[in-house]
């Protein structure tokens, strides 16, 4: 065994321990904050104040997530040789972190004076501080993603991501279940105020847990050099070439990432639309929403886990992705609420397997010194796909939703098709130490 093996496992229950408590609370901060399901109602709430701005609702909620990941890929992309050639990872990775939830900070605080700022001040605030957070975390993806491939087996991170995450979703549902309380006693705007508060303490409290982590140090022979940009680039893009693997992996996903051209959030508006829903109608619908997507997403995580662990990241695709496909038909002919809040939770089923294979999948197929380029070159391929809801938000504003519907379900479909002919499980081989 190497000396990276017996270190991983002499610190593997203290290691496991941190990271399954630091996802708890950051899960749970992220579940608060809602980019698919509290932001879009926060959203709702300002265009019926700001009528002006009803014909772009669709484009701000699908924004949202444009701004929450916006160029973050790429800055993970550029950074690859830089990440290669540090020594120790982790005193980085927190230092970032501080600076990296500020902006969570100053979006609660703006929503706390947005009869300051006014609307449009506070959307302005909002995109631009989502931007700076996502520009920040796509420095500390590759790393995060690093520490993670390399302190937990692969076999041990299904339980990980599964445990953590539905105890974090747990504590959040239990937030945002307070949330009609809120709308009753503080009233708009100083019920999301309180809710932003709140999560900026769980996601700074998780990232003191974060820097309890014992760290592996890479040894003199493991660290790469650190090439020149343009050879650093050549070096990614070479994976294409060498890996035929890896590369039907990144075709087959981004085909289909494509059906991310119909977001959670676009079932909300379109709901909230049908309904007429505004003021604490709105605040519980919301609520109402974001728990059934939440306990969705709180069971999905430890059971797709367990499978994946067991069977393999491909069974995980296939069974996602057939889930989401039923939560589009419910949302194309639902006339009842009870329709988009059962759509909601089958979402949040669909999300955590697309969370699970998206973080894991890709750290099967890489070698363990070249981890940050396969990473990197994950997120190249990831990046065009961040624009794809913008398309289906402008599509619902100019024609409607059932062409979005529609579009994500023909996606779905070929994505399949394409994982079931060209992508094969690493596991699987002879050999093979996942």
């Amino acid at each position: 065994m190497s000396a990276h093996r017996e270190l991983a496992q002499k610190h593997l229950p203290w290691n496991f321990g941190c990271h399954f408590w630091e996802g708890v609370l950051s899960v749970a901060g992220y579940t608060v904050f809602g980019v698919f399901t509290v932001l879009p109602g926060l959203l709702h709430e300002i265009v019926v104040r700001a009528p002006a701005l009803e014909p772009y609702e669709n484009r701000l909620v699908t924004a949202l997530p444009i701004c929450f990941w916006s160029i973050s890929p790429m800055v993970g992309f550029f950074f690859t040789g830089y990440y290669e050639s540090l020594k120790e990872r982790l005193h980085l990775l927190v230092k970032w972190g501080v600076v990296g939830y500020l902006p969570f900070a100053a979006i609660a605080i703006g929503m706390a004076f947005i009869s300051k700022l006014g609307y449009v001040g506070y959307l302005v605030l909002l995109y631009v501080s989502l931007i700076v957070h996502a520009l920040i975390n796509g420095f500390k993806w590759p790393l995060w993603l690093d520490l993670i491939g390399r302190q937990i087996p692969a076999r041990r991170r299904g339980r990980l991501f599964g445990g953590r995450d539905a105890l974090g979703n747990l504590i959040g549902i239990g937030v945002i279940a307070a949330l009609p309380f809120l709308g009753r006693h503080l009233g708009f705007p100083y019920n999301y105020a309180v809710l932003y508060g709140i999560v900026v303490v769980l996601i700074y409290a998780g990232l003191w847990v974060f820097a309890r982590l014992r760290e592996i140090p890479y040894a003199d022979h493991e660290i790469r050099p650190r090439p020149p940009m343009i050879s650093q680039i050549k070096g990614i893009l070479s994976v294409l070439k060498e890996d035929k693997a890896y590369r039907n992996l990144m075709i087959a996903t981004l085909t289909t990432n494509l059906c991310m051209i119909c977001t959670l959030s676009l079932y909300q508006v379109k709901a909230t639309r049908m309904f007429d829903l505004s003021g604490l109608a709105l605040v519980r619908f919301v609520s109402g929403f974001t728990i059934a997507n939440t306990l969705g997403y709180m069971v999905g995580m430890p059971l797709l886990g367990l499978v994946a662990d067991r069977w393999g990241y491909k069974r995980v695709i296939y069974s996602t992705h057939a889930v989401l496909f039923a939560t589009l038909i419910l949302v194309l002919w639902g006339t009842a609420a009870w329709f988009f809040l059962l759509a909601s939770l089958l979402a949040g089923i669909t999300r955590a397997g697309r969370v699970l294979a998206t973080i894991n999948f890709q750290l099967e197929f890489a070698p363990e010194t070249r981890r940050p380029t396969y990473v990197a070159l994950a997120a190249l391929f990831g990046f065009p796909i961040i624009f794809v809801p913008l398309v289906g938000g402008w599509i619902a504003d100019r024609w409607g939703y059932d062409p979005v519907f529609l579009s994500s379900g023909l996606f779905i479909i070929v994505g399949m098709a394409m994982f079931a002919a060209f992508v094969r499980e690493p596991r699987n081989e002879p050999g093979s130490a996942v």
